[in-house]
């Protein structure tokens, strides 16, 4: 076998595993309530920071959206 086919092999597994890991214990009315709050959470920052930035400033931007919905 390819050694790329392997790599990419152990690729799928890590992420199939990482998947189950975070959706273990949640039924689906659960990962779609979750999925419901981070799409209007992103689309809050976006409303506010409508030019963009960069990444870090994104990421500061979404740290600065959850310390005001507490």
């Amino acid at each position: 076998m390819n050694p790329i086919g392997v790599i990419l092999y152990l690729l799928l597994a890590a992420i199939i595993v990482m998947f189950w890991l975070k959706i273990r214990k949640k039924s689906l009315d659960d990962l779609l309530e979750q999925s419901n709050r981070d799409h209007h959470h992103v689309q809050k920052v976006i409303a506010k920071h409508s030019y963009g930035g960069s990444w870090n400033e994104h990421q500061q931007w979404m740290k600065e959206e959850d310390s005001s919905l507490e």
